[in-house]
């Protein structure tokens, strides 16, 4: 009787351990296949595989309320936890990371503690089977049980390293890439709906977010990032009525705000305090794009006069006035689209960052423009996929067509690096990909990749154009909407002593 009793609360725990763990699921269907195909050892089978768990545990849990089918159930729930327990001690040992999936209350459980959960209930399923062999007639030999449960728990945890091994073998052959997706490593603030399209990120601080706007250069929009504020203000720029630009853009870097035109060329200064900006007596030299070093000068791009290729350069306010150096980005098909890249300048490190848009790669290099390194983003992209077409009988070159974009946009901060990248990774969901914009972290110190999260789009139509770092927090705007994000402290912290903790978080180890 007293075996009877302990065998039928061992398969109520079973029941409802599946029972509750697969509604949840079922639930929130979506999300749950999302989660496993973002398991990096676990690639390629995403589509199927959550229909699978989620039909054994309902099976089982059914099979265990009738005594004719208990015996082989049992069997069933140790190995399936033997699968489980195998699969949390290959997360845990082979670095890498991806959200627990296993929903309810279970899901706020660390990886660790799901593992001495899974071995409670492979020993409360061992006992249970013995039990239940006992209760059948006299008992089995010994013999007989090790034998059953020796080939339960080979075949067990076979099926978990075949799975694993087939995800490798696909993954290679797809030539595809992983992401790591941590919980919450940023949280969302506040938002702002800024009405227009015209507005970009001219800068910002910790306190404030500066929009400049294509239609109306004189125009800014400040929007607070402590409370919902916004303050409108108009650029007095001296003598811009005597000048034609193609295409005024203005750029905040506190105190100091510049408004710059490379293709007239002139760069006016001034102070964020009263909005009066002066032209540079220095700035005949004509450039592409512009950040700000300080406010003596400026990184630059633009166009060699012997090559027509892109370079980089600076520009000073004092002799000597310019300097490039055609050497730091290289040529893959025609010098300038396959070249193309975004400029950052990290202040807290005084470094220069170039990321190139349309190859894995980013730039490292000091102001005075030393290459410092080269880093690549995760995916798989080495060669700009770029085609050019000469017109005007060979004087100039056009896109053939559009590239595939690989990093759209990039922000720095301290030592990471934030890049908004367009590629879908191997284990992200499709349908999650399009509703929300990814971005990859990387730590500038040793230019390896740490982890990635989504920024959610307002609406499907609406992707991210542009973001910025400043203090912890992360501003990004969409086409008419700004929002702002608090930098999670348990994932990014200035203190570079916090990386062993950082990587522990992520479930990655350090590089």
């Amino acid at each position: 009787m007293k075996r009877q009793i302990a065998v039928e609360v061992i398969c109520f725990l079973f029941i409802l351990l599946f029972v509750y763990a697969a509604l949840n699921k079922l639930l929130d269907y979506q999300k749950f296949s999302i989660q496993i195909g973002q398991s990096p050892i676990l690639t390629g089978f995403g589509s199927w595989l959550p229909a699978v768990v989620i039909g054994s545990e309902l099976a089982l849990a059914i099979m265990l309320m009738f005594s004719r089918l208990r015996l082989f159930a049992l069997y069933g729930c140790f190995s399936v936890m033997i699968m489980f327990t195998v699969y949390i001690a290959a997360i845990l040992n082979l670095g890498v990371f991806i959200p627990c999936s296993c929903g309810g209350v279970l899901e706020k459980l660390g990886w660790t503690e799901h593992l001495i959960f899974n071995c409670v209930f492979v020993m409360l399923a061992l006992l249970g089977i013995i039990l239940e062999r006992s209760n059948d007639g006299g008992g089995t030999p010994r013999k007989r049980l090790i034998t059953s449960l020796s080939g339960s728990m080979v075949s067990s945890i076979a099926v978990v390293v075949g799975l694993i091994f087939f995800s490798g073998v696909l993954r290679d052959r797809r030539g595809s890439f992983l992401r790591l997706f941590p919980s919450h490593p940023v949280l969302e603030k506040m938002s702002y709906d800024i009405k227009y399209n015209s507005y970009y990120l001219a800068g910002a601080t910790s306190n404030h977010v500066y929009l400049g706007n294509t239609v109306s250069p004189l125009h800014m929009l400040i929007l607070s990032t402590a409370e919902p504020d916004t303050q409108h203000v108009r650029l007095n720029i001296e003598g811009i009525t005597d000048q034609k630009f193609w295409s005024l853009r203005v750029a905040v870097d506190s105190p100091y705000f510049y408004a710059y035109d490379g293709a007239v060329p002139r760069i006016y200064r001034g102070q964020i305090d009263d909005w009066k900006a002066k032209r540079f007596d220095h700035d005949e030299e004509f450039f592409l794009d512009l950040v700000p070093l300080g406010p003596n000068s400026f990184f630059v791009k633009s166009l060699s006069a012997e090559t027509k290729e892109s370079v980089l350069g600076k520009i000073f306010t004092d002799s000597p006035y310019y300097y490039f150096d055609s050497s730091l980005l290289e040529r893959q098909v025609d010098g300038v689209f396959c070249t193309d890249g975004i400029m950052l300048h990290n202040e807290e490190f005084n470094r220069l960052i170039y990321v190139y848009r349309y190859r894995n790669q980013f730039l490292l290099m000091d102001t005075s423009l030393h290459n410092i390194g080269i880093g690549n983003t995760i995916d798989t992209v080495t060669r700009a996929k770029v085609k050019v077409r000469a017109i005007d009988s060979g004087k100039t070159k056009t896109l053939a067509v559009p590239p595939p974009a690989v990093n759209n946009t990039a922000a720095t901060y301290s030592h990471w690096l934030f890049v908004n990248s367009h590629l879908l990774a191997q284990n992200e969901h499709p349908k999650a990909h399009a509703e929300a914009s990814v971005i990859d972290v990387y730590d500038l110190t040793s230019r390896a990749y740490l982890f990635s999260f989504y920024v959610r789009s307002p609406t499907k139509s609406q992707s991210l154009r542009e973001f910025v770092v400043r203090n912890n927090i992360l501003i990004s705007l969409f086409i008419d909407q700004v929002r702002i994000y608090d930098l999670n402290p348990a994932f990014f912290q200035t203190n570079k002593d916090n990386y062993a903790r950082i990587n522990r978080k992520v479930g990655r180890t350090p590089v």
